[in-house]
């Protein structure tokens, strides 16, 4: 899901930023979404989540249905083996929280106003965007 880390949320966070316990407990959540129990756990809810006949998937990306389901459950599978990006080789959990880190921290990441999505979150976060508006959505 993107997200963004806005200067005010990481002012909030206190002297050490991201850097301090922010850091450390992602990373712990992280690791234990690895873990073989936590893996059992995400998997079996985006499997559930790409069987669900309510959710609007070509809102998500081109294909059908089922084609951006299972892309979006592969994504998810990929980041849960540490695989950000392109990357062929996994991550460790604290390498791959300073790159989401890095990401989220990054101006462009902000929508300028209501109805516009950047580039770079893809089809995914626009359709949203457009659903929030054309349903009038709180979308907090």
């Amino acid at each position: 899901m993107p997200f963004r880390l806005t200067k005010n949320i990481v002012a909030a966070l206190g002297p050490t930023g991201l850097d301090g316990s922010f850091r450390a407990t992602c990373v712990d959540v992280l690791t234990a979404l690895r873990s073989a129990k936590g893996r059992r756990l995400i998997t079996a809810m985006a499997e559930t989540l790409e069987r669900d006949v309510l959710i609007e998937w070509e809102l998500f990306g081109a294909g059908t249905a089922e084609e951006t389901a299972s892309r979006v459950v592969n994504t998810i599978r990929r980041k849960l083996n540490g695989l950000e990006g392109g990357r062929l080789e996994a991550m460790s959990p604290g390498e791959q929280v300073g790159i989401i880190a890095k990401a989220t921290t990054s101006p462009g990441r902000l929508p300028r106003r209501r109805g516009d999505a950047p580039e770079q979150f893809g089809a995914d976060v626009r359709g949203l965007v457009r659903l929030g508006v054309e349903r009038r959505v709180d979308l907090r």
